[in-house]
């Protein structure tokens, strides 16, 4: 049936938008020279009495069952779309890994939900996405490994086993972060080095000062937030909706006089507050000096602007640990955020943190030094 009718008049049918869409799922070397020809198959089958419909059907087996390493078709060695690949399977393996643990730090963002408190629905729902989006990308990290390892073609074992250990590490600290919060800190130092990876892996053009400048300025201004938002939960919101019936002032006068809280309370919140500053007045300067451009290109600027609002978010727990156990033991109730601030703050910082991991380890693979000559197309049936 008609789908559309283009400026010529041409009417688009359904069997060629399936082609078009077929061919989209190609290798991009491909794309368009699989998209000509099966529109062309498609115009010419009535002249030489051959069903649409066979068309489609070839233009989906060989969708299906292309040789996706093939040079000729990818345009780039096995070699440099298996290390495409799995640079790819390493950032979404990653980012499972952060919202896995960040999901079982932060028990899916239900403590809302689960004590009645304002937003807590919302906060929760919320959580049980990013727990899904944890298995989404897990999923996605193994699919991209194995298409790494074809990819190879059996060149290289060794690469094919580090790729399959690397898989099972990411499904085990996906597995462990919904299952076992103490499990989860396996994620810790496992980021930990792929967000160095990702640093050192995000290259590209250096851009404008303009742009760098405003780029840098723009995550310092995010990170001043999240850093001030922080401070405040921590001192002001997460106490006074842990206890609503006192004021501030007696909270921290009964923490203080059970012995929970020592009267310097307030040293450890500044001096980690005034280190998240300071790195956010280095970021910004670094961003901003014109001889900068050399060894931070503009994707790396964006990875350390991403990694900077994630690091705050994550430091902030242990700026904050001293305060909601004496909240904990004083007032015999729980450790964890009664604030919606505490829950978007974790959010905000999960993302942020998966955000540095893709952009850094899925930018532009390097063009090869030679371009295979492209396969030949099948002929369709």
């Amino acid at each position: 049936g008609a789908a559309g009718t283009p400026a010529g008049g041409h009417r688009v049918t359904a069997a060629e938008r399936l082609v078009r869409l077929l061919a989209a799922t190609l290798p991009r070397a491909s794309r368009d020279r699989y998209r000509e020809e099966w529109t062309a198959d498609l115009d010419g089958a009535a002249e030489i009495g051959m069903a649409r419909g066979a068309i489609v059907r070839g233009a989906a087996v060989t969708a299906l069952t292309i040789d996706r390493g093939d040079p000729g078709h990818t345009g780039m060695p096995r070699t440099a779309l298996a290390a495409r690949l799995a640079r790819r399977a390493v950032a979404t393996g990653g980012s499972a890994a952060v919202l896995a643990a960040g999901w079982s730090f932060s028990g899916g963002q239900s403590s809302l939900w689960a004590e009645g408190l304002p937003g807590g629905a919302v906060f929760a729902a919320i959580g049980a996405g990013l727990g899904l989006l944890a298995l989404a990308f897990g999923a996605l990290a193994l699919v991209l490994s194995l298409s790494a390892v074809s990819a190879l073609a059996g060149r290289t074992a060794r690469g094919a086993l580090l790729l399959t250990a690397v898989v099972a590490v990411f499904g085990a600290v996906v597995a462990a972060g919904i299952a076992q919060r103490g499990l989860a800190l396996l994620a810790v130092p496992l980021v930990g080095v792929l967000l160095a990876f990702a640093i050192a892996a995000s290259t590209g053009p250096a851009g404008t000062r303009k742009v760098r400048t405003v780029s840098g300025l723009a995550f310092a201004g995010l990170a001043l937030i999240v850093l001030t938002g922080a401070v405040i939960h921590t001192t002001v919101w997460n106490p006074s909706a842990r206890v609503p019936a006192l004021p501030l002032e007696q909270i921290y006068a009964e923490m203080i006089a059970q012995r929970q809280l020592t009267p310097d309370f307030g040293i450890g919140v500044g001096v980690w507050a005034a280190m998240c500053l300071g790195a956010i007045v280095l970021f910004a300067l670094a961003t901003s000096l014109p001889g900068a451009t050399r060894t931070l290109p503009l994707r790396r600027l964006i990875v350390l602007g991403c990694l900077l609002v994630g690091g705050i978010v994550f430091t902030q727990w242990f700026a904050a640990f001293g305060i909601g156990m004496a909240l904990a033991d004083t007032f015999a109730t729980s450790g964890a955020d009664a604030a919606w601030s505490g829950a978007l703050l974790g959010i905000v910082g999960q993302v942020a943190l998966v955000a540095a991991l893709l952009v850094g380890l899925t930018g532009p693979a390097r063009q090869p030094d030679a371009e295979p000559s492209p396969a030949p197309a099948p002929t369709l049936p």
